[in-house]
């Protein structure tokens, strides 16, 4: 089971609020030091635990200046946490309910550190962009698998549409912005150096590899929701591994590279069906991203938030919905 180690600093006057509130809940391991007017609590429990002890915390405490709370996660433990014998009925069913919201994923503050850090639009996040570019654009015109799948696993475009897909369920409008900043700098970068490498260099559709991307079919939109989903269940269970799977899976710059390379070349329709395969990954993995989150039961740090962002994030499912019938539709029509 993973674990987490929550530090919680207040004034040391609310010491009895807070014991209250522990004593709601059933933590493995705790500790308290108070010094010069301070209480520092230190809180051993597991991933799932730590998001709706976090808010509790918050609504409690988040107001007083000395307020400060940091989460860490545990490697390893000694001796080993162990259950409480016993509980009592409200106990149980408490545990129960937050156990239902957070299972399998690791607390929201979590998420919002790696989406944070995905969106971050700096040197490091062009550069790659730029040698997932050029890697895929050599890749395509060579015709040489393993080197397509290396652009696929550097991969910068995928984090900030899953950034996307959780600033729409949460509600976080500067987190959805960054992600869309993000996405159209990358998207607008990695297309521009394909156009650019395929005016210089001849370009020949009939390459399987630029071919194959070139070819829509209804059978893409159901790898790229499947994909979708299983990438964002990865990134909220903090399984970073898995999604380098999903990268290869769902890719989006061989897509992209292919369309600027057809269109520096001159292959204006072949350009428009790349495309088309482009935007249905990028609608796929949002459409997948948003409903797995509300299926998680993922929403905003402040309950009285719930009801507008719920609608919203509805409102943004159905769009998404909306868009891939739409390209369902187009779909069989090229077919």
């Amino acid at each position: 089971m993973a674990l987490r180690l929550v530090t919680l600093v207040v004034s040391l006057d609310a010491k009895d609020r807070l014991d209250r509130l522990l004593a709601e809940r059933e933590i493995k391991d705790s500790w308290q030091i108070g010094d010069g007017g301070l209480l520092q609590t230190q809180l051993v429990l597991s991933a799932e635990q730590a998001e709706p002890l976090m808010d509790a915390f918050n609504q409690a405490f988040g107001k007083q200046e000395l307020f400060k709370l940091l989460l860490s996660p545990v490697e390893a433990a000694l001796p080993n946490p162990e259950e409480k014998p016993e509980q009592t009925a409200a106990q149980v069913a408490a545990d129960e309910e937050e156990a239902r919201k957070t299972a399998n994923r690791v607390a929201r503050e979590e998420l919002f550190e790696e989406a944070i850090e995905g969106t971050r639009l700096g040197r490091n996040y062009l550069l790659m962009v730029v040698l997932s570019a050029l890697v895929a654009a050599i890749g395509l015109l060579r015709n040489d698998i393993a080197i397509i799948i290396g652009a696929m696993v550097i991969a910068p475009l995928l984090l900030p549409n899953i950034a996307l897909s959780l600033a729409t369920t949460t509600g976080d409008p500067r987190l959805g912005k960054a992600a869309l900043l993000c996405n159209a700098v990358g998207l607008g970068l990695g297309f521009a150096l394909a156009v650019a490498v395929g005016l210089v260099l001849r370009v020949d559709p009939h390459i399987p590899a630029i071919d194959a991307r070139t070819q829509v079919a209804l059978s893409d939109l159901v790898l790229a929701l499947c994909a979708g989903a299983a990438g964002t269940l990865a990134f909220t269970a903090g399984q970073a591994v898995a999604v380098i799977g999903v990268m290869v899976a769902v890719a989006l710059m061989p897509p992209l590279v292919t369309a600027g390379l057809l269109l520096g070349g001159g292959h204006l329709a072949l350009a428009a069906k790349a495309g088309l395969l482009l935007f249905a990954n990028l609608v796929c993995i949002n459409l997948a991203g948003v409903g797995t989150f509300l299926l998680q039961g993922l929403g905003p740090r402040y309950w009285w938030q719930e009801e507008k962002v719920h609608r919203a994030s509805i409102r943004a499912f159905l769009i998404w919905t909306a868009l891939l019938l739409a390209l369902a539709a187009v779909i069989r029509t090229l077919l």
